[in-house]
């Protein structure tokens, strides 16, 4: 579990993450994160003192999501913050940042008090942060909410069957929120019909169609899916076109032929044993072998030794010689 600690400077306040010794920083999701303002998430500071290393996030002004909603949860607070996260999350992927890298509770998402302007609290490191659950993420909250006895809860159990796992997706989610933001509680009480309570779905904890009939329509899916042929990933060397199969779990990229799988003939600055391309059940880093003239990941030096996710189109040079990574076609 990732814990922040809350420090108060000045006029200013710091939510801090102090890293700890086996922890591995993803410097590609750092950079994006430094390099660019990706909106919804909390500006991050890098910083080193002495031996400690940390991340610091500025959140003056900000109170945490929990208290922003307050004891009654009011249904335009609601669906502004879930549609801020969800935004968030789907934007933050065009910068190739996994939504396992976010805090996603409520004691770690905070609420600018005056706008309403969510920040997300992302991690840069290679392990993940949450468990990938972004549709549980949203049930919990509205599990744990009090509605505004005021107001007509009809749109909860609309957001619970939006959620359900089997048929979730972010983007269906963000398009959801956007069409009942645009509609009075009138309206929606005359067009939804909600075929079951909350009761029902906290005791279960799983959506509509997750077991009887309803679900035989999924096995067609999956058998598909699984006769579908393994997709083996592959680099292309932009100075060739040439296409290279990774085909093992560590794959090594180097000039001495007897030694690496992909051998690189014509070019002095790739050193004997470069680097390597690592699998990891799904997902691909890349490791520098202390080569003598480096490894880059979308243009950022890779640390010798340290494991670095490579995303789907993202670009590796070795040396002076640029290649492309691609997990299909």
């Amino acid at each position: 579990m990732v814990n922040l600690t809350i420090e108060q400077d000045g006029d200013f306040k710091n939510a801090v993450y102090m890293l700890q010794p086996d922890d591995r920083i993803d410097n590609l999701t750092l950079g994006m994160l430094v390099n660019n303002n990706i909106k919804g998430t909390a500006p991050v500071s890098p910083v080193r003192i002495r031996n400690d290393r940390y991340f610091q996030y500025e959140i003056t002004e900000k109170v945490t999501m929990r208290e922003y909603l307050g004891e009654a949860v009011r249904r335009d607070k609601l669906l502004q913050i879930f549609l801020q996260i969800a935004e968030t999350l789907l934007e933050a992927e065009e910068y190739m940042i996994k939504p396992t890298s976010f805090l996603l509770d409520e004691q770690n998402i905070y609420v600018d008090e005056n706008t309403g302007a969510a920040a997300l609290i992302c991690i840069p490191l290679l392990s993940v942060v949450n468990d990938g659950n972004m549709c549980g993420f949203f049930k919990k909250v509205l599990f744990s909410c009090r509605f505004d006895l005021e107001e007509d809860s009809n749109y909860v159990g609309r957001l619970i069957t939006v959620l359900n796992p089997e048929t979730y997706s972010l983007s269906d989610f963000i398009e959801e929120l956007q069409n009942m933001q645009g509609k009075s509680n009138e309206e929606m009480n005359g067009s939804e019909t909600v075929s079951f309570r909350i009761s029902e779905e906290k005791r279960g904890l799983q959506g509509p169609g997750s077991s009887g009939p309803a679900s035989e329509p999924n096995k067609s899916v999956e058998s598909e899916m699984e006769s579908e042929p393994e997709h083996i990933p592959f680099l292309i060397r932009s100075k060739t076109s040439q296409k290279i199969r990774i085909t093992k779990d560590e794959f090594l990229i180097g000039s001495e032929q007897e030694s690496v799988d992909c051998w690189i003939d014509d070019n002095q600055t790739i050193s004997r044993k470069h680097a390597r391309i690592v699998r990891h059940e799904q997902e691909y880093f890349v490791v520098d072998n202390d080569s003598r003239n480096h490894t880059y990941l979308n243009g950022v030096l890779v640390e010798s030794g340290e494991e670095h996710y490579v995303p789907h189109g993202a670009m590796l040079r070795f040396a002076d010689e640029d290649f492309e990574f691609k997990m299909h076609e």
